[in-house]
């Protein structure tokens, strides 16, 4: 990724909190790579990129409302199926395409291949209450009810 993407892109990674002493052989002042793992909120982190890297992260929830792109890399997903499984068939759900091979995924970044219809379709199945009436709805429910 570096030698097709390092002149452009920074690749920031952010680990999921449960994972730990990850072994990453990550030069000390390596450009490219940015680690925030240790990073608690993940939101700043969203707002500053222009794309997402992922593979089963329920990350993708919030990160569509940015209307960017999305990659899933999940070289693993036949076991990862076998051995956890989804609430949802993974390869219909995520609003982007799944890569099992590095090449191609760097392929599609560089072209900036992506499905902006999907990811509108996701947002419609999983997002859909986002019409600027969310805190209008919520003062009815909530404020509203108590006096």
């Amino acid at each position: 990724m570096k030698k097709a993407l390092g002149d452009e892109y920074v690749l920031i990674l952010k680990f999921h909190p449960v994972v730990k002493n990850v072994a990453m052989n990550l030069a000390e002042q390596d450009e490219f790579i940015l680690d925030l793992s240790d990073e608690k909120d993940i939101n700043p982190i969203m707002l500053v990129s222009d794309s997402l890297i992922t593979d089963y992260s329920s990350v993708i929830f919030e990160y569509s409302l940015l209307n960017r792109p999305m990659y899933f890399f999940a070289d693993d997903l036949e076991n990862y199926h076998d051995e956890r499984g989804f609430y949802f068939p993974y390869e219909e759900m995520v609003p982007g395409a799944i890569y099992q091979e590095s090449d191609t995924l760097i392929r599609d970044i560089q072209n900036e291949q992506f499905d902006y219809e999907k990811l509108n379709r996701f947002k419609e199945k999983f997002v859909d209450a986002l019409d600027g009436k969310s805190t209008e709805r919520f003062i009815t429910q909530y404020v509203r009810h108590k006096e």
